[in-house]
């Protein structure tokens, strides 16, 4: 009986520990899912923070860009209008320039017509010399007209040139000849040189490249004091229809300096 007693008492005793030994580990266990809890917690968190700064931060970039996408549009709307603007002023202008040639060469056509035809009358020098200055005066003149309307027209798209035959010798003494009085005037020699075998014969506008050569040799008058002035001519092929000119104009002037 006693034996069976402390039997009991023993198994009492290992049922008690064995509570005790399973109570501190679910109290241990309880404990470091609690903690993985907290840590957990933490980190989710930490990650909510993350992602609502990067969403602000985002937000705040998704508006930076739109009012700079809005910026943009404006000054391109704006630039649009100005460059609209400023196209319809030159166009109007030239135009008016274009329009206006006829009104504005005919009557300066009439002054050198007339001073022409004095010339060929009987006249004392220095009525001969006044009406030269009258004639050569209408001339300039008339070439800045000129250059003011072609500029005019290439503006209003509505230079057109000429395609038709010409003889290139002809033209080269044609611009010579326009300007030999102002260079016999200041004692200047003014020639030009062939420097190669060139078509007697070119297709294109005389007409212009008569005024090109006659810019050209008339800034070489206007800064050449004395000495002298020579338009060179030369000539590269192509191919077997087609020349490439080279004018070029040699003078004794002051010409200009290199930093200009």
């Amino acid at each position: 009986m006693i034996e069976e007693i402390e039997r009991l008492k023993r198994r009492n005793e290992r049922e008690r520990k064995a509570r005790k030994l399973a109570e501190e580990l679910l109290e241990h266990k309880s404990l470091e899912l609690y903690a993985a809890n907290q840590e957990l917690l933490a980190v989710q968190n930490e990650l909510e923070l993350r992602v609502a700064e990067r969403t602000t931060e985002l937000s705040q970039a998704n508006a930076r860009l739109k009012a700079e996408i809005e910026e943009r549009k404006k000054i391109e709307a704006e630039l649009a209008l100005a460059r609209d603007r400023a196209l319809e002023a030159s166009r109007l202008k030239s135009d008016f320039l274009a329009n206006m040639s006829h009104e504005i060469r005919t009557p300066l056509n009439a002054v050198i017509g007339l001073a022409n035809l004095l010339l060929d009358t009987e006249l004392d020098q220095e009525q001969r010399d006044f009406l030269e200055t009258i004639h050569n005066s209408g001339d300039s003149l008339l070439t800045i007209i000129n250059d003011i309307l072609d500029f005019s027209r290439i503006e209003a798209n509505r230079l057109e040139l000429e395609d038709q035959p010409f003889s290139l010798r002809d033209c080269v003494e044609d611009a010579i000849d326009l300007l030999a009085t102002r260079a016999i005037e200041k004692n200047i020699d003014l020639a030009y040189q062939f420097a190669d075998p060139l078509p007697r014969e070119c297709r294109g506008d005389i007409t212009r490249l008569r005024q090109i050569l006659v810019n050209l040799l008339g800034n070489a008058v206007k800064f050449t004091s004395q000495g002298e002035i020579i338009l060179r001519v030369s000539g590269q092929p192509l191919d077997e229809n087609h020349l490439e000119l080279t004018f070029s104009v040699r003078d004794t002037g002051i010409g200009i300096p290199p930093e200009r």
